[in-house]
């Protein structure tokens, strides 16, 4: 096992290459940590976990296969709210990842600024060597967007669906972090009840959790999953009714609300 902790000092609207891997290891574990004095504002924190991006390239490959903001990566937007998963946490002045992250030949680690300031984070990261050879495992793949794929979706009939992932050959899907911006506002007056639902004079326009998750594979006409709501998926079923629970765990976070 080796650990390396990298100074980064990420000119704006720059790439810094940060390391170059070489070998047939796997990284085990990586954190960023960023100075929390320097960060000591939401606005100070949102600007660097938009705008600081990880790119990592395997071996030879012509594009990266993580490549995604900070923030999102991670799943604390636009401030860090703090918490513990096994896969990735978030804890005030570290970001953490468990990914098993295998290569053949090398891995090569970059950060993007995509913002108008210079930032100094410490990237820390812990590989070890294998034993068999990485050309027989998976690699590890992030990316963030932003509705990348939605006219396909809507060019195949299914207009209300929101697509997180469209990917094709051998793979696993590993996990998501998903980050809704409710821009819902209070009425006017206060409903007699906290639930302004369909059984209620007011609407349900605010509730973000009734989009259903739906997995199809190879080329499935209907989805072999098919959840139940947005909020289930995490594990945050009825969570909505005051007091608007946070909970952590290992495999499932709500982190803020």
């Amino acid at each position: 096992e080796k650990v390396e902790r990298l100074k980064v000092n990420a000119e704006a609207n720059s790439t810094t290459q940060i390391k170059t891997v070489n070998g047939n290891r796997a990284i085990t574990h990586f954190k960023i940590r960023y100075d929390e004095y320097q960060y000591a504002t939401v606005e100070d924190k949102e600007e660097m976990l938009k705008n600081i991006w990880i790119k990592i390239t395997w071996d030879n490959d012509s594009k990266p296969s993580v490549m995604a903001p900070i923030g999102m990566f991670f799943g604390t937007y636009p401030d860090v709210y703090p918490y513990r998963a096994y896969p990735i946490g978030a804890i005030p002045g570290y970001l953490y990842s468990n990914w098993y992250m295998p290569f053949s030949e090398k891995a090569t680690l970059e950060i993007v600024n995509k913002g108008n300031k210079t930032h100094e984070i410490i990237w820390e990261i812990v590989h070890i060597p294998l034993v068999q050879s990485a050309e027989e495992l998976l690699r590890f793949h992030a990316k963030w967007h932003n509705g990348l794929f939605k006219e396909k979706v809507q060019s195949d009939g299914r207009e209300i669906d929101w697509p997180l992932l469209v990917t094709m050959g051998k793979g696993r899907f590993c996990g998501v972090t998903l980050h809704i911006r409710n821009e819902w506002e209070d009425p006017g007056e206060e409903a007699e009840t906290w639930w302004y639902g369909a059984w209620h004079k007011k609407t349900i326009d605010w509730w973000w959790g009734e989009g259903d998750e739906k997995f199809y594979v190879d080329g499935e006409k209907f989805p072999s999953t098919f959840g139940t709501g947005s909020e289930d998926f995490i594990g945050y079923a009825w969570s909505a009714e005051p007091p608007f629970s946070l909970f952590d765990s290992p495999f499932a976070t709500q982190p803020y609300n």
